[in-house]
């Protein structure tokens, strides 16, 4: 049926008397509840055409209507309150098809082995309750959401229930879609099944956390499988590796790439795969044997790990959580694996620093233990300097010195040590990215240990690679979190004189609860003031958890369903908008306050959906980096093949400016008619051409042509748009100052030129004002001399 035809078929029908009266959240029961039941009877819509006849036969009286209604109502056999938490149904529903307790308890069931190990895994995993984002379907939460949106606040019960019988009257699914969805369902199952078992599996071979297992030992294994009858098989899953573990020639298997190539080999493998998979699982498992100390040990050190990663996820967006979790699980390693020995360790990370104009790597220290403060926090270490420390950053591999005193080439930061007291091990591990580039180091020490028996043992150096693993994924959490609110802060900049009737902005991240069930809070990482279009962000963000905030429930409801949600707030108007992640889960929310004003004209309502769409393509972009991807060779302007800080500051306006080319690229001859057919041009008009004519004609500034309008009319053809196409306003080729191309663009009201109602001329507007934003953040950029954090690419491991 067609969805016009649907709902002027509803609007005829819908002939009930309002009553302005009736409540929003009683409104909306009737669909739960109706929806509900269909979802339990597998819509089985048979039954609602007797539910219909039986409905028009109801008496009319709305109030003893609404009173039965509420009465007769059953949420699970329990009695309808009349209220409705559009988060219940999120918590209870919207984990339909994900992995669930009663699928890892099947999974423990059926391989006894790894049974404590699954249980740990599930334990920590993520919360299920915001619903992804679906543009072709919806769930349970997604659903009501849409219904409530759809119906308004204002809307009486019967009208309500009319639609909703509709819906149930019309809403066909035919038995080959019902079994593909089915079919779906299964699948997904039973996937995410096998890799809980292949992760739990992972783990039971990686005992030391190092986070990567050897190749070599791991087709050893197989090659006894069946007694070597299927070593053709193995022979091909090798070849069958991902692109990215083949081009650095690494020969360790990350978790992921060990179920990719586990699950790839099944399926090479003859027989049914369901049962090849369980043979193989179970001939994999048998073939680890662990002690019940190693056993201990593996258990602690994982929930040492996994403490590193939940202290990321909710820090807040700040780094010193995260450095106190590291040594934490250092020094409780120590005591409880490493006979008690003392140690001291700190973390620097790789800058770009400027020496006498000349820019080079260095290793600045950023956090150490308490003992070491004074002689090393905030040091930089030069590649002149003695120490091991450049030689694990340009090798990407540990560098273990057992006996320091021994080896002639270590720098001692606390000069004040006797050298006869300048005895111990000494460890450099590098820090590396996704993309397999070291970003930093990690150095361990033992030269406060005064007994001889100092000497890190090789459990330990695969725990201390462990830590490096967890924190390099923590750091990058946290910097990706520091990205999109950068990334959030540009689009706001971009949208400040473009929407006045936006008032305020907050910007909201998702972080987990502490109680799994609960699901996650927001933190209120930065305010933004869009009157004066000034940014602040928080260094300590508040947390925001939804059971005490009753009237900011919107927020929560925008992230439960992942669906932009516009509601009345402390008697303002309020537009929640989800910033998802490459899945589809809103990761944040922008909550954005239009006061008393209801709807917003046409032309910011235009703007505000672009930076919305532009800000959500700049974030999944971050998000989406591949470990193999090179992000210089994604530059698409100058400014971005610098630093990633810099890159993320222009990201947002590389995407404007990407969206405007195409717009542009589609102007012709006929549409630009209309801009050369004016004799005397409105003066905004001649400003905005003459803004974009400054670009590729510097010297016209304050001429004689610049000035003329017969002149300018003139370079309007195709050439003009071919250059458009290829300008990049961050090169260092472009001769124009931005205070010139402000003089021009800055006074033009944007609303102006949307009233004005040249399509050209507002593309060529738009264009020219994020070329200006991109030749002042380009100028802000060279103009800082603060140090730059960098990676280098490591060589390949063999």
């Amino acid at each position: 049926m067609d969805p016009a035809d649907f709902w002027a078929e509803f609007q005829e029908g819908d002939n009930q008397p309002e009553d302005k009266g009736e409540n929003l959240a009683s409104t909306v029961s009737t669909i739960v509840n109706s929806s509900g039941e269909e979802e339990q009877k597998e819509a089985q819509s048979e039954d609602t055409g007797k539910g219909a006849a039986h409905r028009e036969e109801e008496p009319r009286d709305h109030q003893a209507e609404d009173t039965r209604s509420r009465d007769a109502h059953f949420i699970e056999g329990e009695p309808w309150s009349g209220d409705l938490l559009t988060s219940d149904l999120a918590i209870r529903y919207s984990s339909y098809g994900e992995r669930n307790e009663e699928e890892c308890r099947d999974a423990a069931t059926k391989f006894t082995d790894l049974r404590t190990i699954i249980s740990d895994i599930n334990t920590r995993g993520p919360s299920c309750i915001p619903s992804a984002f679906n543009d072709s379907a919806l769930n349970l939460p997604q659903f009501v959401q849409l219904m409530e949106t759809f119906v308004g606040e204002d809307a009486p019960l019967a009208a309500v229930e009319e639609l909703t019988f509709l819906i149930q009257r019309e809403y066909v699914e035919t038995e080959e879609e019902k079994n593909a969805l089915l079919a779906k369902v299964r699948h997904d199952a039973l996937l995410a099944r096998q890799k809980l078992v292949l992760q739990a599996l992972f783990e039971k071979w990686d005992n030391d956390g190092s986070g990567f297992l050897e190749l070599e030992e791991i087709e050893g294994v197989l090659a006894k499988y069946k007694e070597g009858m299927e070593s053709e098989a193995v022979t091909r899953g090798r070849e069958n590796l991902s692109s990215s573990q083949s081009q650095r020639g690494s020969r360790k298997l990350s978790v992921t790439e060990f179920i990719r190539y586990i699950l790839g080999l099944i399926r090479q493998l003859p027989g049914p795969e369901e049962e090849v998979y369980e043979n193989m699982v179970e001939f994999l498992t048998a073939s680890v044997e662990r002690t019940q100390a190693e056993k201990l040990r593996g258990a602690s050190r994982r929930k040492w790990l996994q403490h590193i990663q939940s202290v990321a996820e909710t820090s807040g967006g700040r780094f010193q959580p995260v450095y106190k979790a590291v040594f934490e699980a250092l020094y409780k390693d120590a005591e409880a694996n490493g006979n008690n020995k003392k140690i001291s360790a700190n973390i620097a990370l790789l800058e770009q620093s400027s020496v006498r104009e000349r820019w080079n790597e260095v290793l600045r220290y950023v956090a150490c233990t308490s003992e070491d403060a004074i002689y090393v926090l905030n040091k930089t270490l030069t590649r002149d300097m003695k120490g091991v420390s450049f030689a694990a950053v340009d090798c990407g591999i540990p560098q273990h010195v057992p006996r320091v005193q021994y080896h002639g080439n270590i720098h001692f930061w606390n000069t004040e040590r006797p050298v006869e007291e300048r005895k111990g091990s000494l460890i450099v591990l590098p820090l590396m990215d996704v993309q397999q580039r070291v970003f930093g180091i990690l150095s361990i020490d033992t030269l406060r240990e005064l007994r001889d028996r100092n000497i890190f043992l090789a459990h330990e150096i695969s725990f201390y690679q462990g830590v490096t693993n967890a924190f390099s994924t923590a750091y990058h959490h946290i910097q990706r979190q520091r990205n999109i609110v950068q990334l959030v802060s540009s689009a706001l900049a971009w949208i400040y004189s473009r929407a006045p009737n936006i008032r305020a902005i907050n910007t909201y991240l998702m972080e987990p609860c502490a109680e799994k069930a609960q699901g996650y809070v927001f933190r209120n990482m930065m305010h933004t003031d869009n009157n004066t279009g000034v940014s602040e962000i928080y260094s300590s963000p508040a947390i925001l958890r939804r059971r005490d905030n009753l009237f900011r429930d919107y927020l929560f409801k925008c992230a439960d369903s992942s669906e932009v949600i516009t509601t009345d707030a402390y008697g303002e108007r309020h537009i929640a908008v989800p910033i998802r992640d490459p899945s589809g889960r809103a990761l944040g929310v922008l909550d954005l306050n239009t006061g008393h004003c209801r709807d917003l004209p046409a032309h910011e309502y235009q703007d505000l959906q672009k930076m919305l769409q532009m800000l959500q393509g700049a974030c999944y972009e971050i998000l989406e980096e591949e470990p193999s991807s090179d992000v210089q060779n994604k530059a698409v302007l100058e400014a971005e093949r610098g630093p990633g800080q810099r890159r993320v500051g222009v990201l947002f306006h590389r995407f404007m400016l990407q969206d405007l080319r195409q717009c542009v690229s589609k102007l012709d001859h006929q549409s630009f008619a209309e801009l050369k057919s004016y004799k005397e041009p409105p003066v905004m008009v001649h400003s905005i051409l003459k803004a974009v004519l400054l670009l590729f004609c510097p010297a016209w500034d304050e001429s004689e042509e610049i000035h003329s309008w017969n002149q300018c009319k003139l370079k309007v053809n195709s050439d003009l748009i071919r250059k458009i196409l290829f300008f990049d306003p961050t090169a260092q080729s472009v001769q124009l100052h931005p205070e010139i191309l402000a003089k021009y663009i800055k006074g033009i009201p944007r609303g102006a030129v949307w009233k004005h109602g040249s399509i050209p001329a507002e593309h060529l507007y738009n264009w020219a004002f994020t070329c200006l934003s991109l030749m002042e953040l380009s100028q802000k950029m060279q103009n800082a001399q603060s140090p730059s954090l960098v990676s280098l690419a490591a060589p390949n491991q063999m």
